[in-house]
C-alpha cells in the first residue's frame, strides 16, 4: 500500500493560508517582494515577477492635469475639418434663435449678448471645441431647427443651457436694486417722450401747410382757439374746426409711420 503511494501521482496537499498568501502576492499592487512560501517537495510554483507601478503625481496634480486638459479642449483650435461658411451661417442662426428667447422672456436688451455668451460656455463645456464646431455647421448646412430640437442628441443639453441662464437673468432683473430701477426708468421714459416730439415734428413738417403748421404750434402752447380766431380774424367755430382737421391729418401720418 504504501508502495502503491509512491509510484502513484503525488498530490499536493491543501493548505489555505498559504494559497491566500499567494493570492496577495499576485493581485496587491503595492506588494513588489514576498518572502519564498514554502510548499510541497516536487510541486513547481514559480510566478512571474511583478513589480507593482509608481506613481509621482499627487491627487491635486492629477485634478490640475485633468482640468488643464478639458480646458485646452474647449479652447483650442478644431480638431476636425468643417466648411467655413456653414460654421459662419451656424453661429448667425444660433445668435439669431438666442435673441429672440431673450426678447420673449423679457430679459433686458443690454443683457441678450451676455445670455449668449454664457450659453456657448456651456455649450463648450459640454460638448469641446470640435463637437461645437461640428454643430455649427450643421446648423448652417441644414438650418437650426433639424439641428437642435428636443427630439434630436443636441437638442436637450442646448433648451436646458437656455433655460438657466433665463431663470438667471430674470432673477438678476426682478432683484434689482430700487434706485437702478427707478434711474432705468426714468431715462426710458425721457426716451419715450423724445422720440415722440421728434415724430411729431417730423409729422408736421412733412404734412402740413405753414398756417396749419402755425394753429398746432399755437394750440401746443395752450391757446384756446377764442385767442387764436382774435389773431387771425376769423371765428372762433371756424378754428376749432380747422383744428379737428390738422389733428386728424397729423394722426394719419404718425399712423402711417408707425405701420411702416
Amino acid at each position: 500500500m504504501l508502495s502503491g503511494n509512491r509510484d502513484g501521482k503525488k498530490r499536493r496537499s491543501y493548505q489555505p493560508a498559504v494559497e491566500a498568501l499567494e493570492a496577495l502576492r499576485l493581485l496587491s499592487s503595492a506588494a513588489q517582494t514576498l518572502p519564498d512560501l514554502a510548499v510541497e517537495r516536487d510541486v513547481i510554483f514559480s510566478p512571474p515577477p511583478f513589480e507593482a507601478p509608481s506613481s509621482t503625481l499627487s491627487d491635486a496634480a492629477w485634478d490640475e492635469a485633468l482640468g488643464q486638459t478639458h480646458l485646452a479642449d474647449i479652447l483650442g483650435a478644431s480638431t476636425q475639418e468643417n466648411d467655413p461658411e456653414a460654421v459662419s451661417s451656424g453661429l448667425l442662426q444660433l445668435n439669431r434663435y438666442l435673441s429672440r428667447a431673450w426678447y420673449r422672456a423679457g430679459v433686458a436688451v443690454q443683457m441678450h449678448d451676455d445670455c449668449s455668451q454664457a450659453v456657448y460656455v456651456t455649450l463648450l463645456q459640454n460638448f469641446g471645441r470640435s463637437r461645437f464646431d461640428s454643430l455649427l455647421a450643421e446648423i448652417g448646412q441644414v438650418g437650426i431647427r433639424d439641428v437642435l430640437s428636443r427630439e434630436t442628441a443636441d437638442g436637450p443639453d442646448f433648451f436646458r443651457a437656455i433655460d438657466t441662464v433665463k431663470k438667471r437673468a430674470q432673477r438678476e432683473r426682478t432683484f434689482q436694486p430700487l434706485d437702478s430701477a427707478v434711474a432705468a426708468g426714468s431715462a426710458t421714459e425721457e426716451d419715450a417722450k423724445a422720440g415722440w416730439r421728434n415724430a411729431l415734428q417730423e409729422a408736421i413738417d412733412q404734412s402740413l401747410n405753414p398756417r396749419e403748421a402755425a394753429l398746432i404750434y399755437a394750440t401746443l402752447k395752450g391757446e384756446t382757439p377764442a385767442e387764436i380766431a382774435s389773431q387771425w380774424g376769423v371765428a372762433p367755430k371756424t378754428v376749432s374746426n380747422e383744428k379737428t382737421r390738422v389733428i386728424q391729418k397729423l394722426r394719419d401720418t404718425l399712423t402711417a409711420d408707425l405701420l411702416d
